[in-house]
């Protein structure tokens, strides 16, 4: 048995190196077959490139490709009837409520309209189209104006062209209020929305909404005057300052107070009041502030100053109150 193994492995080796030698002698020959093609290339041409047959390398041909052309022309022509088309000149006039249509040979064209101006803006091309403004143009919708009383209010409607007959109009309800800027004594009933109309031949057309606010400015500061209920008063009792105003009808007059107390944080109590009242046989607005002091003391003692302000300024008014010891305070007791 160990001989057959034996021999069986010396079989085996044998045909192991067979494969070898093989793959060797087929490799050499692959190596040699590839030498001898080389050689044999057409006009003499050895691999190196040199030798008696060498030709010039040929250079690899370029493709040639045609010169660009100019920028493409970008023209706008304007529709004017159907199948029917002109060109569009530098800029265009179009009357408000009338149709332009335009195209464009070329880029595509991009507009921006704004709802209110006549102003068409177009990209990728060099023609600016204007429609007739009668109005100067305006960033806001809506602009705010105060009616000042006694004071005139000008509302600009501002035209550009003097030709234009302008109106001024209410936008609720719709109707007329007056031709002209100016409303030289502003009153209440003019606050709202308004806004002028302007017509020039076949052409009309909106301005800017004005929102008109009234404030009723009074002619002058006031006037405060002041009163404390006693000049004197004792600690323990209570103290009023009164702060009163007389003036304009629906003015707002607002008060601030200066205390003794209000150094060593005395708590401010008030009680104001707005009543209408008959001076000189006028209706006048008396507006009223009253200060109160609970239980003075002798850190009340000093002055009192009353300051009323408006939209026109403000004034002060000023009181000095006194504070005594109490009574109990100044009896002795007796002695026995």
């Amino acid at each position: 048995m160990l001989k057959w193994n034996i021999l069986t492995y010396f079989i085996f080796s044998a045909m192991k190196w067979r494969v070898v030698l093989f793959s060797l002698l087929v490799s050499l020959l692959i190596i040699q077959f590839g030498e001898y093609i080389a050689e044999k290339r057409p006009d003499g041409k050895s691999k190196s490139g040199k030798g008696p047959g060498k030709t010039p390398a040929s250079k690899p041909k370029v493709k040639t490709t045609p010169e660009t052309p100019k920028e493409a022309q970008t023209y706008l022509t304007q529709v004017v009837n159907k199948g029917r088309f002109q060109k569009a000149g530098d800029t265009l006039t179009v009357h408000a409520g009338d149709t332009l249509e335009l195209r464009c040979k070329g880029n595509p064209v991009e507009t921006v309209q704004h709802e209110r101006y006549g102003t068409l803006f177009l990209a990728n091309s060099t023609a600016l189209i204007l429609f007739k403004e009668l109005f100067v143009p305006s960033t806001d919708y809506y602009e705010v104006i105060q009616l000042r009383t006694n004071w005139p209010t000008i509302l600009p409607c501002q035209v550009t062209s003097p030709l234009a007959k302008v109106t001024l109009h209410r936008e609720f309800p719709p109707v007329e209020v007056k031709k002209g800027f100016t409303i030289h004594r502003p009153k209440q009933c003019h606050a709202g929305s308004l806004y002028c109309v302007a017509s020039l031949g076949n052409l009309r057309q909106s301005s800017t909404k004005y929102m008109l606010i009234y404030v009723n400015y009074p002619a002058a500061p006031p006037s405060p005057a002041i009163q404390a209920s006693s000049d004197t008063v004792a600690v323990g009792q209570n103290l009023q300052v009164t702060c009163t105003v007389i003036g304009e009808q629906d003015v707002v007059v607002d008060f601030t107070w200066e205390y003794p107390g209000q150094k060593i944080g005395h708590p401010l109590y008030t009680q104001d009041s707005v009543q209408t009242v008959q001076v000189d046989g006028q209706n006048r607005q008396r507006t009223q502030t009253i200060l109160l002091v609970d239980k003075v003391r002798e850190v009340d003692q000093g002055t009192y100053t009353c300051t009323a302000q408006n939209l026109e300024g403000s004034r002060s008014a000023s009181t000095s109150v006194k504070v005594q010891p109490s009574a109990q305070a100044n009896t002795k007791p007796k002695k026995p």
